[in-house]
């Protein structure tokens, strides 16, 4: 795994992957708060490299191959003793890390396509919550409703489109067989008929949730990033990248009554 080199040498690195993904997070240092910078990245950066062997593998043995060695690691960096350097970083007995190493290990043999939309969304809502009960324990928040959790299932669904070829193991984020078959068409591994993939897209950008205040500004940013990735595909296109001159604003309008401190929280005490 190769990283984005850090120039300052006092924030964490972040996978190239993760700076592929969402362009817009070289803007941190102008933004955010410098205190919360280090947990955020780590925190991106931990949850793009899990997300990536779920959504993004190859092909389904690889995909359990990358599954299982996340799962494991989320449960040793809920022991504290990760291995890997951005959960060194998170370490913290009031971040419900099991919950989410056992939603990883769950995910791990979903690797068929759901049947329809709701099935879809009820398969990825045991891991989008134990995301976002994270994200939320992150920045001190209350325990997060269906609503923060679906930010995160919305992504993952979007994100396994990739830029119009649907990734070939992306489980039950990939395209639901109902809307194949309302096409006539069959499930094909890593390709979609273009009306099928519109039809998808379009579902999914209608199911986005409005921005709401307080929300977290991972949230916030996913939630940028999918709606211009939808609206393309819905109509046809090939999703572009945010343009240099645009990212400033774009960043700026995510972080407006946004919940920015994420920090460590202190350890719970009785």
């Amino acid at each position: 795994m190769s990283a984005a080199s850090d120039p300052s040498g006092g924030l964490p690195a972040l996978p190239d992957t993760a700076l592929q993904r969402l362009p817009l997070l070289s803007l941190l240092p102008a933004f955010l708060p410098q205190a919360a910078q280090p947990v955020f990245l780590a925190w991106v950066g931990l949850l793009g490299e899990c997300e990536a062997a779920l959504f993004e593998s190859s092909e389904p043995r690889v995909r359990s191959l990358r599954c299982a060695w996340w799962a494991e690691e989320l449960a040793a960096l809920a022991a504290a003793a990760p291995r890997h350097p951005l959960g060194q970083g998170l370490i913290s007995p009031s971040l419900p890390w099991a919950g989410l190493a056992q939603a990883v290990a769950q995910a791990i043999d979903d690797d068929a396509l759901a049947t329809d939309a709701a099935a879809a969304d009820a398969s990825l809502q045991p891991l989008a919550m134990a995301v976002a009960r994270i994200d939320a324990a992150l920045v001190g928040a209350a325990t997060p409703d269906q609503t923060a959790a679906e930010r995160f299932l919305r992504h993952w669904q979007a994100l396994a489109l990739g830029q119009g070829e649907p990734r070939p193991a992306a489980g039950s984020a990939g395209i639901p067989l109902a809307i194949w078959a309302r096409h006539g068409r069959r499930p094909v591994a890593g390709a979609a008929a273009p009306e099928v993939l519109r039809d998808w897209a379009g579902h999914l950008l209608g199911a986005i949730a409005p921005i709401r205040p307080g929300e977290t500004l991972l949230a916030r940013l996913l939630a940028d990033d999918d709606r211009r990735r939808l609206q393309a595909l819905a109509t046809g296109r090939r999703p572009a990248v945010v343009p240099l001159w645009r990212r400033p604003f774009v960043f700026w309008r995510s972080t407006r009554d946004a919940a920015l401190h994420y920090r460590i929280p202190p350890v719970a005490t009785t």
